[in-house]
């Protein structure tokens, strides 16, 4: 199979074109940010992170959950075992 064209040599490359300008850069975020009034003062950062840390240590478990090393089965298996026993229950 041949191919269409051949590649230009490197002689062959129009280097005489003048193309044109890039586009004009684009405005950075930050300033845009401050421009339109998005971008939240210090205090309210620390009220936004706070909130955040309050969050988590909410969602946090009180104490480890201990498991014996004879259930360690029945715990890694556990959510398997009651899907398996809803299928059962469907059928």
């Amino acid at each position: 199979m041949e191919t269409p064209h051949q590649a230009p040599y490197f002689q062959e490359v129009p280097f005489h074109i003048r193309w044109p300008e890039s586009h004009p850069a684009s405005t950075p975020l930050l300033q845009w940010l401050e421009e339109s009034g998005r971008v939240l003062s210090p205090e309210e950062e620390n009220e936004i992170d706070l909130r955040g840390i309050r969050n988590q240590a909410k969602r946090a478990p009180k104490k480890p959950n201990m498991v014996r090393p004879e259930d360690i089965q029945d715990e890694l298996l556990g959510e398997f075992i009651w899907m398996k026993d809803c299928y059962k229950a469907l059928c």
